[in-house]
């Protein structure tokens, strides 16, 4: 077994004091109407901003705690191990491969983003390469919907539609099938961790200029410390 390290109180899940948890509602109710969720497993920041469809203006999203009162996040939440100063000095890298390695985490892990997505009429899953890949799948085939990858530049082969998103230092690019999401389908995004918001804002973008519905964005891992406006990909204070 990797060794684990405790996680750090503003980095990655944050999980609730006992008597939050034993108040909280199972589930957060979804975001009103017009405005995209960012659900995650553990407690989410109070408030991010996510693109609004068309105009391109900007829209505030509500950040929800996925079931914070229920017990399998803190399982999932020790099985991440927090590698310090990883890829760089200063940086508390959170490493999902050892929740990968715990079968238990693993499934609860699933089982909660699946408990919440099979009554929506979700038609579409779409992971954002490349660890939404292991987690988008199995919740689209849990709750019967087709899954789509959004890659990076030229990794699709054929026709496809791309959306720019700004990074630090220059832009970034995700990709995915022309077809691959028709008009009125809803959409899931998958990610493994919401940092930033860069990609997350381009995939809702992506998504919407076919004509698909975003019903929320599921994550793993948060970064709490990072406030993100998602219209401009920009920090906000």
């Amino acid at each position: 077994m990797l060794p684990l390290l405790p996680f750090q109180p503003r980095l990655g899940l944050r999980l609730p004091s006992a008597a939050a948890a034993a108040s909280a509602p199972p589930f957060p109710p979804r975001g009103p109407t017009g405005v995209v969720s960012v659900v995650v497993v553990g407690r989410a920041r109070s408030s991010v901003r996510l693109t609004g469809g068309g105009g391109g203006g900007r829209r505030r999203g509500s950040a929800l705690a996925m079931a914070s009162g229920d017990a399998r996040v803190a399982g999932i939440a020790s099985s991440i191990r927090v590698i310090p100063d990883f890829p760089k000095p200063g940086i508390m890298f959170q490493d999902i491969t050892t929740l990968l390695l715990d079968p238990k985490a693993f499934r609860d892990t699933i089982d909660l983003f699946v408990e919440r997505y099979k009554d929506q009429g979700i038609t579409v899953v779409a992971g954002v390469e490349a660890r939404g890949f292991i987690f988008g799948p199995p919740i689209a085939l849990a709750i019967g919907a087709k899954f789509v990858p959004l890659r990076k530049p030229k990794k699709l082969p054929g026709e496809v539609i791309s959306e720019e998103y700004s990074l630090e230092y220059g832009t970034d690019k995700i990709e995915m099938h022309v077809g691959a999401v028709e008009a009125n389908d809803r959409a899931l995004v998958v990610d493994d961790l919401i940092a930033t918001g860069g990609t997350l804002c381009a995939a809702v973008k992506l998504l919407e200029r076919v004509g698909a519905k975003v019903v929320e964005c599921a994550c793993v891992i948060e970064l709490p410390e990072l406030k993100v406006c998602f219209a401009s990909n920009k920090l906000i204070n």
